[in-house]
């Protein structure tokens, strides 16, 4: 399709939120989230879309949630992991990711905060979900970094970060299945 065809180009999240006070920027991207959850499921417009109820309760289902990651991706002006809307599953919940996303454009990096973060990891048991929540979190922060080596079979499943317990866990899990 030509970009006639495809209607005017979003103006990105991170700058449409960027001069305005944090209140006002919630409201926008809580107004945005809104709308495009009402029309991936073909709500009326004057239907209330709970903030704190789940996605998939109000009817989500694998295609709608393709098609609604799709259009915040569009939004927010970047692809949002296939996660998305398991990590975020309320309008609540995504409305604060994707102003995290805006605010994480607008922010300088801080390589020394993200030492901090690892330092602190590092004193959390293996089994603590604080840390396999931050894990998760890098490891989602890498990817986005990095995209996928699709020409290397370990990085593109992720084997090559994994550690000895990891991989023979997973092989356990497979087998024992």
């Amino acid at each position: 399709a030509t970009a006639a065809e495809r209607g005017p180009a979003v103006v990105p999240l991170a700058e449409r939120v960027a001069d305005l006070a944090p209140e006002a920027a919630r409201v926008l991207v809580l107004g945005v989230v809104r709308a495009c959850v009402t029309e991936v499921l073909g709500l009326p417009g004057s239907v209330h879309v709970p903030d704190d109820r789940g996605l998939f309760d109000l009817g989500l289902d694998s295609l709608t949630a393709i098609e609604l990651r799709n259009r915040l991706g569009a939004e927010a002006g970047t692809r949002l992991p296939a996660t998305v809307l398991f990590d975020h599953p309320t309008v609540r919940d995504l409305t604060a990711h994707l102003l995290e996303l805006a605010a994480g454009e607008r922010t300088v990096f801080d390589a020394d905060a993200l030492g901090g973060w690892v330092a602190a990891a590092s004193g959390l048991g293996t089994e603590d979900d604080r840390r396999a929540g931050l894990v998760r979190a890098l490891k989602s922060a890498l990817g986005r970094l990095t995209g996928p080596d699709d020409t290397d079979p370990a990085t593109a499943f992720g084997m090559d970060s994994a550690s000895d317990d990891e991989l023979f866990g997973l092989l356990d899990r497979e087998l024992n299945d």
